[in-house]
């Protein structure tokens, strides 16, 4: 072997050392991450592209009821009607 070269049995336990060392450093920041307000926050605009009155009307009424008691804020239901369908 070459006097310049570490033989692997010598540069193993230093690399599963350096390893865990910087796994373990990761965890450590990890914990202190600050936790986010709850999502949604604000008012909820659903956007509906057609006309009132029709079927996705109806769907959007339904749809809004059960948000409204899933995510615990209010939904506002716009239509946009115009341009085939295509909102942007």
């Amino acid at each position: 072997m070459a006097s310049g070269h570490m033989s692997i049995r010598k540069t193993g336990p230093v690399l599963l050392i350096v390893v865990f060392l910087c796994f373990s450093t990761g965890l450590i920041f990890a914990e202190g991450t600050t936790e986010q307000a709850a999502y949604p926050a604000k008012t909820i605009t659903y956007v509906i592209p057609f006309d009132p009155g029709g079927q996705s009307d109806i769907t959007a009424q339904y749809q809004k009821a059960g948000l409204q008691d899933a995510l615990g804020v209010s939904v506002i239901i716009k239509h946009m009607p115009g341009a085939g369908g295509s909102v942007t």
